[in-house]
C-alpha cells in the first residue's frame, strides 16, 4: 500500500493512500474504509488521497489527485465533494496537494494542475489565484505554510513564493544553493 499522508484526531488515525482513506481507531483496534463508491454521491470522488487538513470545527478536508476536495462532517459522517467545474466560485484544479487554514477559518488549497485556492468558509465561494491573474511563479503547488499574514507556496521546479495576504504581493525565492538569498533547490516539496 502506498501511504500519501497520515493524520491523527483524537484517538484515531487517518491514513491517505491510492487506495482510499483508511480510518485506525486506536482504542477498538478496527479498521474501515472509505473510497469510491459511484452510486453513492456521499463518498469519497477519488481514491488517490494526497492531504488530510482537520479545521478548527473538527471537520476534515481531504484533498484527491483527481476529485477534488472532500469534507468529512464530524456531524454527519459523510462526505461533501467540491470540484473543478470551471465555472465561477467553484474549486480550480482536481490534483489538491495542501490545505492550510487561516485565523478567519478560511481555507487555503494548493493544486498540482491549477494553482492556489482560497475558499472563504463562510459565503461558501472559491476564488483561484494562478501565474496568470496574480503573479504568482507557477502552478504546481507541493507545499503550503501560513505565518500570519504571509502565505509560503513551495513549487515542482520553481522555487517558493511568499504572499503577503494583506496586498497580495508576492515575492519569488528560486534556488541558487549557496547564494545568500537564495533557497537550495527549486523543488519545494514541503514547508513546516
Amino acid at each position: 500500500m502506498y501511504v500519501r499522508c497520515i493524520k491523527q484526531v483524537d484517538d484515531n488515525i487517518y491514513i491517505g493512500t491510492e487506495h482510499g482513506l483508511y480510518l485506525y481507531e486506536k482504542k477498538s483496534g478496527k479498521t474501515k474504509v472509505h473510497y469510491l463508491d459511484y452510486s453513492n454521491q456521499h463518498s469519497l470522488s477519488c481514491n488517490a488521497i494526497y492531504s488530510i487538513y482537520q479545521d478548527r470545527d473538527g471537520g476534515l478536508w481531504i484533498g484527491t489527485y483527481f476529485g477534488g476536495v472532500n469534507y468529512l462532517s464530524p456531524n454527519t459522517g459523510y462526505f461533501t465533494r467540491f470540484f473543478a467545474t470551471g465555472k465561477n466560485n467553484t474549486l480550480c484544479g482536481n490534483a489538491v496537494r495542501e490545505i492550510v487554514e487561516d485565523s478567519a477559518g478560511n481555507l487555503w488549497i494548493g493544486t498540482e494542475d491549477n494553482g492556489l485556492n482560497f475558499y472563504n468558509t463562510s459565503a461558501g465561494k472559491f476564488t483561484n489565484y494562478n501565474p496568470d491573474n496574480c503573479g504568482m511563479s507557477y502552478h504546481n503547488v507541493h507545499g503550503l505554510y501560513l505565518d500570519g499574514d504571509r502565505l509560503y507556496v513551495g513549487y515542482f521546479h520553481h522555487g517558493m513564493d511568499v504572499i503577503d495576504l494583506k496586498d497580495f504581493s508576492v515575492t519569488n525565492y528560486m534556488g541558487g544553493h549557496g547564494i545568500p538569498g537564495k533557497i537550495s533547490d527549486n523543488n519545494v516539496f514541503a514547508i513546516c
